[in-house]
């Protein structure tokens, strides 16, 4: 009986102590990193003992290289794996598509303009918003690196912009949240970015459309709206630990889902294939 009594209490014991949780740190590019934190916010509501943190960004290459030098268990990137990446064991779970757009200062009266009128302004050929319909006012030119997926993206769906020549005054932003700060700044600007990026703004910057065609969710899932890249968690399947297995469960959830939109994002699971 003294045995059982034991047993019963050492259980109690047992089941009254919490699980000691692991610190999941997932680096990697920008586009991801709002919506993640979101997510990591409303996980850790979930589960208190857990420690998520996403860092500023570290680029796409940044993620991949902390997953291959085992720096972290996840990461985070903004396009699918290649094949080749893949066949070296990483693996991925695409979880969102995130909308690559035009955005402009919050003293520009412009709702929408054409691939070529965009190709003009980048290229230096206007400098003035009432050469494209707007009241006057100085346009300052903000651009990324050409090896940046967004950009890439841009040059990938807009013919006028491949190949194209920007601006001598165009101002380089090295991430997202930098073009955030500088649309911040240059309210007469126009630069690029991925449309989860525009809830980081202080001022009242807006997303063009384009052609027309304004890059909104339904738009987006609709297939209609078509300079789109990928949220990705990376990881090596051998070193997946339980407190990342459950995170990318509540990512893929129901409730990791309605987050996802909150934050201007669709569903890979909403998306149109």
């Amino acid at each position: 009986m003294r045995l059982a009594v034991r047993c019963l209490v050492l259980l109690q014991l047992a089941l009254a102590t919490p699980v000691q949780s692991e610190t999941l740190v997932i680096p990697g590019a920008g586009p991801p990193e709002l919506p993640l934190r979101n997510l990591a916010a409303a996980y850790q509501k979930i589960h208190p003992g857990a420690d998520l943190q996403v860092p500023p960004s570290t680029g796409i290459a940044g993620g991949i290289r902390a997953i291959q030098n085992g720096e972290s268990v996840l990461a985070r990137i903004a396009r699918r794996l290649t094949s080749e990446e893949e066949k070296s064991g990483l693996g991925q779970v695409v979880y969102a598509a995130d909308a690559v757009v035009f955005a402009v200062g919050a003293n520009v009266a412009i709702e929408s303009l054409s691939q070529q009128q965009l190709a003009e302004i980048f290229s230096g050929k206007h400098d003035n918003w009432r050469q494209v319909g707007g009241p006057p006012g100085q346009i300052r030119v903000l651009v990324r690196e050409q090896t940046e997926i967004a950009h890439a993206t841009i040059r990938r769906h807009l013919p006028a912009f491949s190949g194209l020549r920007y601006a001598e005054h165009a101002k380089l932003a090295n991430a997202d949240f930098e073009m955030v700060e500088l649309l911040d700044r240059y309210k007469s600007a126009i630069g690029w970015l991925t449309r989860s990026s525009l809830p980081g703004a202080k001022s009242g910057i807006r997303a063009l459309a384009v052609d027309g065609i304004a890059p909104s969710p339904e738009n987006v899932q609709s297939g209609r709206y078509r300079m789109v890249v990928d949220h990705v968690l990376i990881f090596r399947p051998q070193q997946l630990t339980a407190g990342a297995k459950r995170f990318i469960e509540f990512v893929r959830s129901d409730a990791g889902s309605g987050i996802l939109r909150q934050s201007g994002v669709i569903p890979v699971d909403g998306r149109r294939p």
